[in-house]
């Protein structure tokens, strides 16, 4: 069981979480009675004197050249964010989407330096007394001999999970969590005849999403993970369900010749204040035409497709199946 662990940019009545005296001392000590002792998250301390209002240990803040956060608790020389610390952290643990620009992150408080001075310092001014740092030292050593590593009477039991149970657990829980947005016409649920025509498009219908490993993200059991596509046929027995990966992950612009409204050219839009007839939907930030924020927006009119062959532009005669099948 991990210990307490205060948040990294909360604050609680005007205190940040781990400086929090009210939270951390008179509620969860001397209220509730806790013995053991707190920790921060990374990036959550933002004084030295944190410790004096009942924080015991600071997550180490080094995390490398890249992405140095600051740290209250030790003596090393401080180091501040650099001006993309956001940026590059986030990027560090996530990444991004090749296809999209580097994603920009708001980090609040995360890491945010309230006061540089450290622990050597704080002890020198008497901002931080000998008598906290051993109370603080006491509470983890408690921790330590509770679970028998002091005298190295530890014993831990690695246990099977049972695995079975809890993936049925997961699946109810991913069935009830399930939320229809819109559903025009009654298109679902799919009857067993609408499966013979049915086409899952895009990569992730026949794979699982990727998540990768770091972030703090469990990745669970890859072995047992199954792709939407491979998931349907089994459970219908329906073989004729088909599946196009979609690899133009940018997309292509419908052709202005396929687009018309009463008989002309073009689509009406409204809902912007002013209306207008679009040649064709294509507003991106790259062509300096995006739409505004928040706006909503409706285009009325009449796509034109004689057939999928056409649409995608694909020629005719043997090995140039549509993928569409020209349904």
């Amino acid at each position: 069981m991990s210990p307490p662990s205060c948040a990294r940019t909360n604050r609680v009545n005007g205190a940040f979480a781990c400086g929090n005296e009210s939270t951390l001392t008179r509620i969860l000590r001397d209220e509730i009675g806790f013995k053991g002792f707190v920790t921060s998250d990374w990036g959550a301390v933002h004084s030295v004197s944190s410790i004096n209002a009942g924080l015991d240990m600071e997550m180490p803040g080094d995390l490398g050249a890249a992405m140095p956060i600051p740290s209250y608790f030790d003596s090393k020389p401080a180091v501040a964010p650099s001006a993309n610390f956001g940026a590059d952290m986030m990027e560090g643990f996530f990444s991004s989407i090749p296809e999209e620009p580097k994603p920009t992150f708001d980090m609040g408080n995360f890491g945010k330096v309230e006061d540089s001075k450290k622990m050597p310092e704080a002890l020198k001014d008497g901002t931080v007394t000998k008598t906290v740092i051993t109370r603080a030292a006491g509470r983890v050593l408690h921790e330590i001999v509770q679970f028998g590593y002091l005298d190295g009477q530890s014993k831990h039991e690695v246990t099977q999970p049972p695995i079975e149970a809890n993936a049925r657990i997961i699946e109810r829980t991913g069935e009830e969590a399930a939320v229809l947005l819109k559903n025009d016409g009654g298109a679902l649920p799919l009857k067993t005849p609408d499966l013979d025509d049915l086409v899952l498009i895009g990569p992730t219908a026949g794979q699982v999403d990727s998540i990768g490993i770091s972030g703090e993200r469990a990745v669970g059991l890859p072995e047992r993970q199954v792709g939407p596509y491979d998931a349907l046929k089994k459970i219908s027995g329906n073989t004729k369900i088909q599946f196009a990966v979609d690899n133009d992950m940018t997309g292509s612009i419908i052709p202005a010749a396929l687009l018309s409204h009463d008989g002309v050219p073009g689509l009406r839009r409204t809902g912007d204040g002013d209306d207008k007839v679009d040649a064709t939907l294509d507003f991106t930030l790259k062509r300096g035409n995006a739409l505004k924020a928040n706006s909503t927006i409706t285009w009325k009119g009449t796509l034109t497709v004689p057939s999928c062959r056409q649409l995608l532009d694909l020629p005719s005669g043997p090995g140039h199946q549509c993928p569409l099948q020209d349904r």
